[in-house]
């Protein structure tokens, strides 16, 4: 299994001409991937560190268990080694598919049960202790099928729930389900329409309310549109935003920040591949500020998303970059949704991410499934990522010696035009965000200099230009 695969490393914070230094910030390393398992089938769906350097795996299994698949969780030590793990359900099909911290101990997980439903499956939540040890189960639903996505505490010890709930013979509706601290229910909600509506993420908001995100289907026959609802605290829709275009775009992850949201997931309008991730950020409001998209040229979806205040993080898995397989996708977006960084993870199999968060340490927590290509037999795979790395410092110098880069950005070629002629030679050298050079020549006629970039992928560049005693470094953009 290979450390981690770099596509673009882009990121050129605090950078400052007249002789000062240029740092460079780098995708996170990869510190330990762990599978887990049995001889059939398990998938991670949800992570999180409860504590430090504890984890909680959540999702579902299909080795262990009472039959179909059981609800899955496994508390992970700080190099991914299991403390404990237990598996829940009966005769039919459960999953875990969010979780959060109890209030008074232990874990509350949300997804589907097939054995203890009243239809085909229903919402369940489970609530275990600090040693795993089951406490107390619910389950609401109807005749066909429901199911939690995500699960939050909420700030007045209750917590809110979304997913969905079949009430149409073909239908699905958004779901928000509200429950009090002994899993007994305070209020539900259902929005949408009579065809297909999802809750995939929710949180609660400064004004005690809750903003969900998601996606919705505007008939039988069209595709989705990312889908962002804000409501009160008693769940009353304060006001509702679609985003998309003809194609489909599906909505898995947000983020609330003070001056508004943003919400991300796939979309097949936009962007350069088959799918793209997309991110979406709006005001408080939910009108649109700006969209970005990410990827390459095959299927590249998000699932997670972190923000600080250096930017976004998104978390997925992609096609796209150098393997035929899917491989883990981590993105890294500046304030204004600017590309900075994007790195991949993994091995030659396939690689799923469906899970994600931030760590304490300043790194990362990924889930999801590991699905050897050969045997057809998925594992639940966690991967520990560190802190965003340091780069290597450049110097970059201004001043009499000053050639001229462009275009910029560039897209085949960038032309170096010098201050007069080479004199004795002129060395020109491309360096990538890691400081490595991609190129070097010395050229000894003409002021214009011409380079060809068509083998070099997107990202930033540094040109360093040298002649005699004098030396300029500038970046440039590649597309």
């Amino acid at each position: 299994m290979k450390k981690h695969g770099s596509i673009t490393c882009l990121l050129m914070s605090g950078l400052i001409f007249s002789g000062s230094l240029m740092s460079i910030a780098q995708p996170p390393d990869s510190l330990w991937m762990k599978t887990y398992g049995g001889i059939d089938n398990e998938i991670g769906f949800a992570v999180m560190e409860p504590e430090n350097g504890i984890y909680i795996l959540a999702g579902k299994t299909e080795s262990y268990g009472n039959g179909g698949s059981d609800l899955y969780i496994v508390k992970l030590d700080n190099n991914g080694g299991p403390v404990w793990e237990r598996y829940y359900g009966g005769m039919l099909n459960e999953a875990a598919l969010g979780v959060c911290e109890a209030l008074y101990g232990g874990y509350m997980l949300t997804g589907s049960s097939g054995s203890y439903a009243s239809g085909l499956s229903d919402l369940w939540v489970l609530w275990v202790g600090g040693n795993g040890d089951s406490l107390n189960a619910r389950s609401w639903g109807g005749p066909t099928s429901d199911q939690g996505y995500s699960i939050f505490r909420t700030v007045d010890q209750d917590y809110i729930i979304t997913g969905f709930s079949s009430v149409y013979l073909w239908g699905d509706q958004l779901y928000l389900l509200r429950m009090d601290v002994n899993m007994d229910t305070v209020w539900t909600k259902r929005y949408g329409s009579p065809y297909q509506d999802y809750g995939r993420a929710v949180l609660q908001t400064t004004d005690g309310g809750f903003i969900i995100g998601g996606y919705s289907y505007l008939d039988y026959t069209s595709d989705a549109q990312f889908w962002l609802l804000k409501t009160d605290g008693n769940g009353d829709t304060l006001w509702s935003r679609k985003y998309g275009g003809p194609g489909n775009e599906m909505a898995y992850t947000m983020a609330a920040l003070s001056d508004g949201y943003a919400i991300a997931g796939q979309t097949d309008s936009y962007g350069a591949g088959l799918s793209d991730l997309w991110l979406v950020r709006t005001d408080m409001n939910g009108d649109t500020l700006w969209t970005r998209t990410f990827g390459g040229t095959g299927a590249d979806l998000c699932y997670g998303l972190e923000t600080d205040e250096t930017g976004f993080y998104l978390a997925g898995y992609t096609n796209s970059f150098g393997w035929d397989n899917y491989q883990i996708y981590l993105v890294k977006a500046g304030p204004d949704g600017s590309l900075l960084w994007q790195d991949t993870y993994g091995s030659d199999e396939n690689e799923l991410t469906y899970g994600f968060c931030r760590t304490t340490d300043g790194g990362f927590l990924i889930t999801g499934k590991y699905d050897e290509i050969m045997t057809l037999n998925d594992d639940a795979f966690v991967l520990k990522l560190g802190p965003e790395t340091a780069g290597t410092d450049e110097k970059v110098e201004s001043g009499a010696f000053s050639p001229v880069l462009f275009p910029d950005p560039a897209t085949d070629h960038i032309t170096v035009l010098l201050p007069g002629p080479p004199g004795h030679g002129t060395a020109v050298e491309i360096l990538n965000v890691r400081g490595q050079k991609v190129f070097g020549q010395t050229f000894t006629s003409g002021n214009n200099i011409r380079i060809h970039l068509g083998q070099f992928p997107a990202g930033i560049y540094l040109c360093r230009v040298s002649r005699e005693k004098q030396s300029n470094t500038q970046r440039f953009i590649k597309r």
